[in-house]
């Protein structure tokens, strides 16, 4: 099983602009080929989008993909490890990558710490970087499945807030043919009085 970096569009009427606003969403996939990857996408985001297209598929080389139960933007994380020296004395190092799910950079570098204190090697945080993934599934581990649910869930919320109130011109105002005319009104009495003149 291989991590893949999707990268999918789909786009949906604006009322504001009356056109269509295109979107582009990223997810991590583990997957055994490209078509794996559509199939999973598909299956899990089929309630969230009607229609939407697949634009790229990529692998990716993270060492580990990290699993918490909270943490609302998935970070990538450079580590550098201390592998002593060589047979000339020269220093020995490793790099690994690591997604990370967390609310922030610090959270971000304390839970990839935390992640690899039990593993007894000496590590240095070289680079932490928010992704733009909105979401990681896998077929065989259902915590990253109903994490996915959970965070298209959230989406679907987001996407149905309330639109802000359409600017109408002035010469589309809405008349209510129903309403009184107010006999205050200065213009209305005007008009009317030359009505009047102008049928005798």
């Amino acid at each position: 099983m291989i991590w893949f970096l999707s990268k999918i569009r789909w786009s949906k009427y604006d009322p504001a602009t009356r056109r269509r606003k295109r979107y582009n969403e990223q997810y991590l996939v583990n997957a055994v080929n490209f078509g794996d990857v559509e199939k999973q996408l598909y299956e899990m985001l089929q309630t969230r989008l009607k229609a939407f297209a697949v634009k790229g598929i990529n692998e990716v080389n993270y060492n580990d993909v990290v699993f918490h139960a909270t943490g609302a933007k998935f970070y990538k994380i450079k580590l550098l490890f201390d592998e002593g020296k060589d047979k000339l004395g020269n220093d020995k190092t490793r790099t690994e990558l690591v997604l990370m799910p967390a609310d922030d950079v610090p959270q971000a570098d304390a839970r990839v710490k935390d992640f690899h204190k039990t593993h007894g090697e000496k590590f240095e945080v070289k680079d932490i970087v928010e992704t733009k993934i909105l979401a990681v599934t896998h077929p065989q581990a259902s915590i990253w499945q109903d994490d996915f649910r959970n965070r298209m869930d959230q989406l679907e919320e987001q996407g149905e807030q309330p639109a802000k109130p359409e600017k109408v011109p002035a010469n589309q105002m809405p008349i209510d043919f129903e309403k009184e005319p107010d006999k205050d009104d200065e213009h209305l009495q005007e008009y009317l009085a030359t009505e009047s003149e102008n049928a005798s």
